[in-house]
């Protein structure tokens, strides 16, 4: 499910914002014309706070899932037919000046945070997405098309670690055609015919979704959406996380933190970067397009040349 990141303008101390998230919920709702939020019930995983370094910065975090019904305006019914449950889960950290959240929803986060927080005033809490685009998205298939998908880490402070975008494996425009997989080595759907002929027909891809490799992490499947929404496939994960000690929250508070701290901020930085040292520009676009151009028609006379032997 996808992902979006909050701030808590509020909240000053970590453990406050814990012991608001862990304290259940017993005043409910009670306009009739409304739908109600009730039988909340939290959970945290980790006794202790985890304290780990992300982006060479200490972050403190813990776990928590959640459960909820909301149940529907009176209507005659019997309330078992109005009742709908709920569920899901919240990572919550501390970067040194404020309390940040992530979690596994988008539409109604802010309400769930709001309540499960107990805030009463606008501002209080704050969305704090990333600026994805369409452009970035093509940007990103521009760079493993064209076998650049390295993103070198060289700086001082930080370890040479690479960042590789290894596949993409879908993506998502206005027609909602869903490509299969994009590879860097060539072997994939980005041969297919009619795949380039999606890059050429869509004018703005909504969805990504792309395999990662970074430091002893081999496969991490990441898919981003212009809403500013991240989700992990935290099934399809492979690498150091898989010892068989760490339970799945504590797998999936890491690799959310090392995604949205660590791995997007600095691919999202060089797509930046290139942006303004005009490596990727208005011309690098349609060199792309051209390309891709040249690639679908050798492609379909390959396919004419086939048929008529």
């Amino acid at each position: 499910m996808a992902t979006t990141k909050w701030t808590d303008n509020v909240t000053e101390n970590f453990n406050t914002a814990i012991e608001k998230i862990c304290i259940h919920i017993t005043a409910e709702d009670t306009v009739a014309e409304k739908t109600r939020y009730a039988n909340w019930v939290t959970r945290k995983a980790f006794i202790e706070n985890i304290e780990k370094k992300y982006n060479n910065k200490d972050i403190i975090f813990n776990y928590f899932s959640y459960t909820y019904d909301t149940i529907a305006p009176d209507d005659g019914q019997l309330i078992e037919y109005r009742t709908t449950p709920h569920k899901g889960f919240i990572i919550a950290y501390w970067n040194g000046q404020n309390v940040r959240y992530i979690i596994n929803q988008k539409s109604y986060a802010l309400t769930i945070l709001r309540k499960l927080l107990g805030c009463t005033s606008r501002n209080e809490i704050v969305q704090d997405n990333a600026m994805i685009t369409s452009d970035l998205f093509l940007w990103l298939i521009y760079k493993v098309y064209s076998y650049e998908n390295i993103f070198e880490r060289d700086d001082e402070q930080k370890e040479t670690q690479n960042i590789t975008v290894k596949t993409i494996r879908g993506i998502k425009g206005e027609t909602d055609d869903l490509l299969t997989k994009i590879s860097a080595n060539g072997e994939s759907v980005m041969n297919i015919i009619s795949t380039l002929s999606f890059l050429l027909e869509s004018r703005e891809f909504n969805q990504i979704c792309i395999d990662i490799s970074y430091k002893g992490h081999n496969h991490i499947e990441l898919t981003l959406d212009v809403k500013g929404t991240m989700s992990i496939s935290i099934e399809n994960y492979s690498g150091s996380y898989e010892t068989g000690k760490e339970t799945k929250e504590e797998v999936t508070a890491h690799l959310y933190l090392l995604v949205y701290l660590e791995i997007f901020p600095f691919i999202y930085q060089t797509y930046l970067l290139e942006k303004d040292d005009d490596l990727w520009d208005k011309k690098t676009n349609i060199e792309f397009l051209k390309q891709v151009a040249n690639d679908l028609s050798t492609r379909v006379n390959e396919k004419i040349e086939l048929l008529n032997d």
